[in-house]
């Protein structure tokens, strides 16, 4: 039984970087370290069961809710006129491409990081004959309960309720599946953003974001050399509770750097 999970556990992608420890200020009363690379473990995770969202934790002694079902449509729901009243499309974790980390010697952090790439949304016939629609081949005439992924395409990137409707979605586009439903891509990008306060204890760094209610949020594993800086998760945790994201290298010199080399890895 052991050895049939452990088999279906998602691979370890990122090496632990540096630990010699080191001055993070390097001498300095405030150091911007700038992201040269960082490396993602993608994670098992499905798409959010709305019927399990906000739900009380079971009593001593009652069995949890079983994850029978999941919504693979998005939560799509689409109005009679064609258009998307919401989607909430799922996504995998996603690679930080760029960001900084500022450390100040009164004792405070702050980071700024944007993640991001090309993303898919697989709607299938299923999805669209539960809003009482019927996707039909490019060029074929429309009626009042079909369209076409070229249809959807609009509906997706420009109504109130579309995923191009937010700021950090971009280039929308769906064609049709061959089965009845629509293969839609887009851009998406994430960004990250917390301030707090940071304590040193030989080579960990445990970071408190303001934001949530002052706790440790992410300790690091770091080593100083130079001008450069890595940050491996402490005990395998994420950095800066960014789902997924395991190692970063940083440069504390005045150059532009290369965000698109991924950090070391096995």
């Amino acid at each position: 039984m052991l050895l049939g999970a452990a088999g279906c556990t998602t691979p370890e992608a990122c090496a632990e970087l540096g630990t010699c420890g080191g001055d993070l200020l390097t001498g300095q009363s405030d150091k911007v370290w700038t992201l040269t690379a960082a490396c993602t473990n993608q994670l098992a995770s499905a798409p959010v069961i709305p019927s399990l969202e906000s739900q009380p934790a079971p009593l001593g002694g009652e069995a949890p809710p079983r994850r029978t079902d999941t919504d693979w449509c998005s939560r799509m729901t689409m109005k009679p006129d064609k258009s998307i009243s919401f989607i909430q499309p799922w996504y995998p974790e996603l690679p930080v491409k760029s960001g900084t980390v500022e450390y100040k010697s009164d004792g405070t952090y702050s980071g700024s990081l944007t993640a991001g790439g090309p993303q898919e949304l697989d709607l299938a016939a299923g999805c669209f004959a539960t809003q009482g629609f019927k996707i039909v081949p490019a060029g074929t005439p429309t009626t009042v309960d079909t369209l076409t992924c070229a249809d959807f395409t609009t509906a997706l990137a420009n109504n109130a309720g579309g995923v191009q409707s937010q700021a950090n979605v971009s280039n929308v586009g769906c064609i049709d599946d061959g089965a009845g439903g629509c293969a839609c891509s887009y851009n998406l990008l994430l960004y990250y953003g917390e301030t707090g306060k940071y304590i040193v204890t030989g080579n960990v760094v445990e970071h408190y974001d303001d934001g949530i209610a002052n706790r440790p949020v992410s300790s690091a594993n770091f080593c100083v050399a130079g001008d450069s800086l890595e940050l491996s998760g402490y005990k395998r945790s994420f950095l800066f509770n960014i789902q997924g994201v395991r190692s970063m290298a940083l440069s504390g010199a005045a150059t532009t750097p290369d965000a698109g080399n991924p950090a070391p890895s096995n």
